[in-house]
Protein backbone atom coordinates (compact mmCIF):
# COMPACT_ATOMS: atom_id res chain seq x y z
CA UNK A 1 0.00 0.00 0.00
CA UNK A 2 1.72 3.21 -1.01
CA UNK A 3 1.57 6.27 1.36
CA UNK A 4 0.63 8.48 -1.56
CA UNK A 5 -2.72 6.81 -2.52
CA UNK A 6 -3.13 6.40 1.57
CA UNK A 7 -3.04 10.46 1.89
CA UNK A 8 -4.90 11.07 -1.39
CA UNK A 9 -7.63 9.19 0.08
CA UNK A 10 -7.48 10.95 3.72
CA UNK A 11 -7.46 14.44 2.25
CA UNK A 12 -10.40 13.69 0.29
CA UNK A 13 -12.24 12.17 2.79
CA UNK A 14 -11.30 14.93 4.96
CA UNK A 15 -12.62 17.22 3.04
CA UNK A 16 -15.77 15.43 2.61
CA UNK A 17 -16.38 15.06 6.42
CA UNK A 18 -15.07 18.61 7.04
CA UNK A 19 -12.28 18.05 9.78
CA UNK A 20 -8.45 18.87 9.65
CA UNK A 21 -7.13 14.92 8.83
CA UNK A 22 -7.94 11.32 9.47
CA UNK A 23 -5.52 10.62 12.07
CA UNK A 24 -5.93 8.13 15.26
CA UNK A 25 -9.44 7.60 15.91
CA UNK A 26 -11.89 10.66 15.88
CA UNK A 27 -15.68 10.27 17.17
CA UNK A 28 -17.84 13.04 15.64
CA UNK A 29 -21.27 14.32 16.74
CA UNK A 30 -22.90 14.67 12.63
CA UNK A 31 -26.43 13.73 12.41
CA UNK A 32 -26.09 14.62 8.64
CA UNK A 33 -22.45 13.28 8.26
CA UNK A 34 -21.56 12.02 4.45
CA UNK A 35 -20.01 8.58 6.34
CA UNK A 36 -23.23 6.91 6.58
CA UNK A 37 -27.20 6.94 5.87
CA UNK A 38 -29.14 9.95 7.98
CA UNK A 39 -29.55 8.57 11.46
CA UNK A 40 -26.73 6.15 11.12
CA UNK A 41 -23.53 5.42 12.51
CA UNK A 42 -20.58 5.62 9.99
CA UNK A 43 -17.28 4.22 10.81
CA UNK A 44 -14.31 4.92 7.98
CA UNK A 45 -11.04 3.41 8.47
CA UNK A 46 -8.53 4.57 5.88
CA UNK A 47 -4.61 3.17 6.62
CA UNK A 48 -3.88 3.21 10.62
CA UNK A 49 -6.75 6.26 11.08
CA UNK A 50 -10.55 6.01 11.96
CA UNK A 51 -13.26 8.54 11.39
CA UNK A 52 -16.26 7.70 12.95
CA UNK A 53 -19.64 9.54 13.21
CA UNK A 54 -23.00 9.16 15.37
CA UNK A 55 -25.86 11.01 14.97
CA UNK A 56 -26.61 11.89 18.84
CA UNK A 57 -24.53 13.10 21.68
CA UNK A 58 -25.69 10.41 23.67
CA UNK A 59 -24.37 7.45 21.59
CA UNK A 60 -20.74 9.60 21.01
CA UNK A 61 -19.31 7.97 24.60
CA UNK A 62 -20.61 4.55 23.29
CA UNK A 63 -18.14 4.39 20.84
CA UNK A 64 -15.50 5.78 21.44
CA UNK A 65 -15.10 3.45 24.00
CA UNK A 66 -15.88 0.44 21.49
CA UNK A 67 -13.25 1.58 18.87
CA UNK A 68 -10.80 2.15 22.20
CA UNK A 69 -7.56 -0.18 21.53
CA UNK A 70 -8.65 -1.13 17.76
CA UNK A 71 -6.57 -1.13 15.27
CA UNK A 72 -8.37 1.02 11.81
CA UNK A 73 -8.86 -2.65 10.15
CA UNK A 74 -10.73 -4.28 13.27
CA UNK A 75 -13.00 -0.89 13.68
CA UNK A 76 -14.60 -1.52 10.57
CA UNK A 77 -15.34 -5.66 11.81
CA UNK A 78 -18.53 -5.66 12.59
CA UNK A 79 -17.30 -9.29 13.85
CA UNK A 80 -15.07 -7.22 16.33
CA UNK A 81 -17.21 -3.78 16.70
CA UNK A 82 -20.62 -5.54 17.13
CA UNK A 83 -19.27 -7.68 20.21
CA UNK A 84 -18.36 -4.17 21.94
CA UNK A 85 -22.08 -2.50 20.95
CA UNK A 86 -25.13 -2.95 22.36
CA UNK A 87 -27.60 -4.14 19.94
CA UNK A 88 -28.15 -2.50 16.46
CA UNK A 89 -31.12 -2.75 14.62
CA UNK A 90 -29.21 -2.64 11.04
CA UNK A 91 -25.57 -3.39 9.53
CA UNK A 92 -24.22 -1.97 6.09
CA UNK A 93 -20.90 -3.36 5.23
CA UNK A 94 -18.10 -3.43 5.28
CA UNK A 95 -17.58 -2.11 1.95
CA UNK A 96 -14.05 -1.93 1.32
CA UNK A 97 -12.07 1.13 -0.32
CA UNK A 98 -10.02 0.70 -3.05
CA UNK A 99 -8.13 3.46 -5.30
CA UNK A 100 -6.43 4.14 -7.97
CA UNK A 101 -2.63 5.39 -8.21
CA UNK A 102 -2.11 7.40 -11.36
CA UNK A 103 1.38 6.16 -11.52
CA UNK A 104 -0.23 2.69 -12.44
CA UNK A 105 -0.54 2.84 -16.65
CA UNK A 106 -3.84 1.26 -17.60
CA UNK A 107 -4.05 0.29 -21.33
CA UNK A 108 -7.62 1.80 -22.97
CA UNK A 109 -9.08 -1.53 -23.64
CA UNK A 110 -9.21 -0.78 -27.84
CA UNK A 111 -12.94 -2.61 -28.16
CA UNK A 112 -14.19 0.27 -25.59
CA UNK A 113 -16.22 3.49 -26.59
CA UNK A 114 -18.40 6.25 -24.88
CA UNK A 115 -22.22 5.21 -25.25
CA UNK A 116 -25.42 7.30 -24.52
CA UNK A 117 -26.94 6.53 -21.50
CA UNK A 118 -30.39 5.68 -23.33
CA UNK A 119 -28.73 2.91 -24.35
CA UNK A 120 -28.51 1.81 -20.45
CA UNK A 121 -32.07 0.60 -20.19
CA UNK A 122 -31.54 -3.35 -22.32
CA UNK A 123 -28.23 -3.47 -19.32
CA UNK A 124 -29.94 -2.26 -16.44
CA UNK A 125 -33.52 -4.45 -17.37
CA UNK A 126 -30.70 -7.58 -17.83
CA UNK A 127 -29.80 -7.64 -13.78
CA UNK A 128 -31.82 -8.01 -11.00
CA UNK A 129 -32.76 -4.79 -9.20
CA UNK A 130 -29.97 -5.63 -6.17
CA UNK A 131 -26.99 -5.81 -8.73
CA UNK A 132 -28.43 -2.38 -10.27
CA UNK A 133 -28.91 -0.41 -7.04
CA UNK A 134 -24.85 -2.18 -5.44
CA UNK A 135 -23.91 -0.55 -9.08
CA UNK A 136 -24.92 3.18 -8.35
CA UNK A 137 -25.31 3.31 -12.37
CA UNK A 138 -28.02 5.12 -12.30
CA UNK A 139 -26.67 8.09 -10.35
CA UNK A 140 -23.55 8.93 -12.61
CA UNK A 141 -22.61 12.24 -13.83
CA UNK A 142 -19.62 11.54 -15.97
CA UNK A 143 -19.40 10.10 -19.59
CA UNK A 144 -20.58 6.45 -19.83
CA UNK A 145 -17.75 3.95 -21.38
CA UNK A 146 -19.37 0.82 -22.96
CA UNK A 147 -17.73 -2.94 -24.15
CA UNK A 148 -19.91 -4.97 -26.14
CA UNK A 149 -20.55 -8.45 -27.54
CA UNK A 150 -19.66 -9.69 -30.90
CA UNK A 151 -23.46 -8.80 -31.31
CA UNK A 152 -23.51 -5.85 -30.73
CA UNK A 153 -25.57 -6.13 -27.63
CA UNK A 154 -24.04 -3.97 -24.14
CA UNK A 155 -22.24 -6.60 -21.99
CA UNK A 156 -20.79 -3.95 -19.43
CA UNK A 157 -20.74 -0.02 -18.55
CA UNK A 158 -19.03 2.10 -16.29
CA UNK A 159 -18.78 5.72 -15.38
CA UNK A 160 -18.73 7.57 -12.27
CA UNK A 161 -19.99 9.97 -9.83
CA UNK A 162 -18.37 13.53 -9.28
CA UNK A 163 -18.07 13.97 -5.46
CA UNK A 164 -17.21 17.64 -4.00
CA UNK A 165 -14.15 16.33 -2.41
CA UNK A 166 -12.13 15.49 -6.23
CA UNK A 167 -13.01 12.17 -6.11
CA UNK A 168 -14.43 10.19 -8.83
CA UNK A 169 -16.76 7.64 -7.05
CA UNK A 170 -16.61 4.44 -9.80
CA UNK A 171 -19.45 2.58 -10.69
CA UNK A 172 -19.65 -0.52 -12.69
CA UNK A 173 -22.71 -2.90 -14.00
CA UNK A 174 -21.74 -6.23 -16.01
CA UNK A 175 -24.65 -7.77 -17.69
CA UNK A 176 -25.55 -11.76 -16.23
CA UNK A 177 -25.08 -12.94 -19.52
CA UNK A 178 -21.35 -11.91 -20.31
CA UNK A 179 -19.66 -11.56 -16.41
CA UNK A 180 -16.14 -13.27 -15.77
CA UNK A 181 -15.34 -12.27 -19.86
CA UNK A 182 -13.12 -9.50 -19.14
CA UNK A 183 -15.76 -6.93 -20.01
CA UNK A 184 -16.01 -5.16 -16.66
CA UNK A 185 -12.18 -4.70 -16.14
CA UNK A 186 -12.48 -3.04 -19.75
CA UNK A 187 -14.86 -0.52 -19.19
CA UNK A 188 -13.18 0.16 -15.49
CA UNK A 189 -10.12 0.73 -17.05
CA UNK A 190 -11.64 3.56 -19.23
CA UNK A 191 -13.43 5.66 -16.56
CA UNK A 192 -10.13 5.35 -14.21
CA UNK A 193 -8.11 6.68 -17.15
CA UNK A 194 -11.11 9.70 -18.01
CA UNK A 195 -10.79 10.72 -13.89
CA UNK A 196 -7.04 10.71 -14.12
CA UNK A 197 -7.35 13.17 -16.90
CA UNK A 198 -9.72 15.70 -15.46
CA UNK A 199 -7.35 15.34 -12.13
CA UNK A 200 -10.36 13.33 -10.14
CA UNK A 201 -9.00 10.34 -7.30
CA UNK A 202 -10.75 7.48 -8.80
CA UNK A 203 -12.63 5.51 -5.94
CA UNK A 204 -13.97 1.74 -5.74
CA UNK A 205 -16.27 1.05 -2.77
CA UNK A 206 -17.01 -2.89 -3.20
CA UNK A 207 -19.19 -4.92 -0.77
CA UNK A 208 -19.54 -8.32 -3.18
CA UNK A 209 -16.71 -10.32 -3.10
CA UNK A 210 -17.06 -10.23 -7.24
CA UNK A 211 -16.51 -6.58 -7.19
CA UNK A 212 -13.69 -6.88 -4.86
CA UNK A 213 -11.86 -9.55 -7.04
CA UNK A 214 -12.36 -6.97 -9.98
CA UNK A 215 -10.89 -3.97 -8.42
CA UNK A 216 -7.97 -6.26 -7.02
CA UNK A 217 -7.50 -7.21 -10.94
CA UNK A 218 -7.66 -3.47 -12.40
CA UNK A 219 -4.48 -3.16 -9.85
CA UNK A 220 -6.60 -0.84 -7.62
CA UNK A 221 -5.32 -0.15 -3.69
CA UNK A 222 -6.91 -1.56 -0.74
CA UNK A 223 -6.77 1.23 1.48
CA UNK A 224 -9.64 0.82 4.39
CA UNK A 225 -13.34 -0.01 4.58
CA UNK A 226 -16.97 1.61 5.67
CA UNK A 227 -19.29 0.26 7.91
CA UNK A 228 -22.68 1.67 8.82
CA UNK A 229 -24.92 0.89 11.72
CA UNK A 230 -28.49 1.92 12.41
CA UNK A 231 -28.75 2.40 16.09
CA UNK A 232 -31.18 0.29 17.94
Amino acid sequence: MTSSVIDSAKQAWASLAGVAGIDGTQVMVDATSPLCPRGWIGILSLGDGVLAAVPRDDLREMLVEALDGLAAAEATDPAVVLERLPPVAEVMGPAVLFYADESRGLELPADVREVERAELDALFGSVPQDDLDESGLTEISSPVFGARTADGDLAAACAYRHWPNGVAHLCVLTSGAHRRQGHGRAVATAAIRRAHEERLLPQWRARPPASRALARSLGLTEVGAQLNLRPG
